[in-house]
Order: C-alpha cells, then structure tokens, then sequence
C-alpha cells in the first residue's frame, strides 16, 4: 500500500500485477474481472474508468526500434 500526503482516499482498488496492465492496455475486459472477483473495487467505481482513461491506445505494431 502506498501513502502519501494526498487527503483521503476515494476509491482502492484490489487486483493483481497483470490484472491492472492488462486493463491499462484493455487486453482485458473490465466486467469480467469485475464479475468474477479479480478486480474488487472499494468506494467510486468511476474512478477504473478515470484510470483507464488516463493511459494511450495501445499500438501491438508500434516499431520500438527502429533501423
């Protein structure tokens, strides 16, 4: 847990590493992790879509390297 000098908290979110990159990169479904308990959300349930709202489109075929 982190904490920081910020105020209160609105919402906390419980999942795991992989779980939240794969909904950063929507690789996964947010109603499935939320129906089957992978994500469990305590306070404001919008605030997942601010999160997931924050980050770019993911490009698979954007060229890291290029020559």
């Amino acid at each position: 847990m982190v904490q920081d000098d910020l105020g209160a908290v609105d919402t906390t979110l419980t999942l795991d590493r992989p779980t939240l990159v794969g909904i950063v990169t929507q690789r996964i479904d947010l109603g499935a992790v939320l129906a089957d308990g992978t994500l469990v959300i305590d306070g404001d349930p919008t605030a997942v879509l601010t999160l997931v709202g924050l980050a770019d489109r993911v490009d698979p075929d954007f060229a890291i390297v290029t020559p």
